[in-house]
């Protein structure tokens, strides 16, 4: 999964001269997620390469990060979620109990990324590197 591997690539711990190329890593997924199919920006998952981009975007201040989060939190909120804030819309089995399982899951999911996505915004603002 990308964001995964993205996550990997900021999140791991050991040190220089490790940082650059796991950096140079991360910024390279993310790069190819942007030029993708507009479903690296609606689908499902979406969310977690929201969650990666706001970790790099939040190291490097680059604006194309930004962007990337903010077009899959807005896609979430135009498309994924009903007016009472559950996500409904992503096409899974409706009426079944998979499917009811899945607004639960997908709700609370979001709600935590969201939170987590946030927070990576605030840091990335008291830092000036948000735009």
């Amino acid at each position: 999964c990308v964001c995964v591997c993205v996550c990997v690539c900021v999140c791991d711990e050991r040190p220089f001269p490790f940082a650059v190329p796991r950096m140079q890593t991360a910024e390279a997924i993310l790069e190819f997620v942007g030029r993708c199919h507009e479903d690296s920006r609606s689908s499902i998952i979406a969310h977690k390469i929201m969650w990666g981009a706001s970790l790099v975007g939040n190291l490097t201040g680059k604006p194309a990060y930004w962007e990337l989060v903010r077009s899959i939190a807005g896609h979430i909120i135009r498309v994924g979620q009903a007016e009472d804030g559950r996500v409904l819309h992503w096409g899974w089995e409706r009426g079944t109990p998979y499917g009811e399982a899945q607004v639960v899951d997908q709700t609370c999911e979001i709600a935590y990324w969201f939170y987590v996505v946030a927070r990576q915004m605030e840091k990335a603002q008291a830092g000036g590197r948000y735009s």
